[in-house]
């Protein structure tokens, strides 16, 4: 082997790796939850059980592949004079390729462009897209969104 095949052969494994790398980050990242089918709405289900209130529910649009249905929804302890509030994207896909294609897309911007701050809970056929807010109703109801 010559020097030059060297050279062809180690920029093919360096392609490769850094096509794999954020592929496998993304995947390992969020634990493969198995694509199911939730029966009712997870955040009304979580929100009660939690003992959190669903102050705004607004459908929204996606540019997705395979997006069934986009929802945003506004939670608080008490609707009328919240203490803290937190804001939930819901999006349902209708297959598990659609819905870990909008994963790896997710994960395949940095933040900033096109890619808020915050994080992805895959429940079933849904993903959450939860905005960092420090807030501790975050963890209440993603406890009861863990029990489904």
């Amino acid at each position: 082997m010559n020097e030059k095949q060297e050279v062809v052969i180690i920029a093919v494994i360096l392609v490769l790796a850094i096509i794999l790398l954020p592929v496998s980050v993304a995947v390992l990242a969020h634990g493969t939850d198995p694509y199911r089918i939730i029966e009712g709405n997870p955040i009304e289900i979580a929100a009660e059980a939690a003992g959190l209130v669903i102050c705004n529910e607004t459908e929204t649009s996606w540019n997705i592949a395979g997006l069934t249905k986009g929802m945003t929804y506004t939670i608080s302890d008490n609707c009328a004079n919240p203490t803290e509030t937190i804001r939930l994207d819901v999006l349902s896909f209708d297959s598990s390729e659609s819905r870990d294609a909008a994963i790896l897309a997710y994960h395949s911007n940095t933040i900033g462009k096109n890619h808020p701050h915050g994080s992805l809970i895959v429940l079933g056929q849904y993903l959450i897209f939860v905005n960092y807010s420090g807030s501790s109703l975050l963890d209440t109801i993603s406890k009861e969104l863990g029990k489904l």
